[in-house]
């Protein structure tokens, strides 16, 4: 199988970056900046987090989203893709893809991915030294005409 894009993390910035690439297939990204306040008001969605995964999952077609799948390795070739080993179910299957996103924690994506060439040692350090509880700077808010 081969890609221009393989966004790798099952979490809610994962779905809503394959959600953006769906929908605005040629259009670049676009980086919203916001100040960090220490406490800035808290607001909950209704139904929970869940229900706003739940919602850009079942926007997305069913062929772009892989459940039960690991990535276990990274392979850079010199032709600017990367193949990319994908264990699901015990199967082993390789996508070649030119982008390679990563919405996962640093920290797992050190310990779990393997990546050939080797990541510079002081990149597996910072990266092995990033916390992965929630903070700051992985949120991120989005305000809607109307609840879903």
């Amino acid at each position: 199988m081969k890609t221009d894009y393989l966004i790798i993390g099952a979490s809610l910035s994962g779905l809503y970056l394959v959600y953006q690439l769906e929908n605005q297939p040629n259009s670049a990204p676009i980086r919203y900046e916001s100040g960090f306040e220490q406490s800035p008001v808290s607001m909950r969605i209704a139904g929970g987090m869940l229900s706003l995964v739940e919602t850009l999952f079942n926007l997305l077609p069913a062929n772009r989203i892989r459940l039960d799948s690991t990535v276990t390795h990274v392979n850079y070739k010199q032709n600017g893709y990367s193949d990319i080993t994908v264990d699901q179910n015990n199967k082993k299957q390789i996508i070649e893809t030119k982008h390679v996103i990563f919405a996962m924690p640093l920290r797992l994506l050190s310990e779990r991915i393997t990546f050939n060439p080797s990541l510079p040692i002081d990149v597996k350090k910072h990266f092995a030294s990033t916390p992965t509880w929630m903070a700051g700077q992985a949120k991120f808010f989005a305000e809607y005409d109307m609840p879903f």
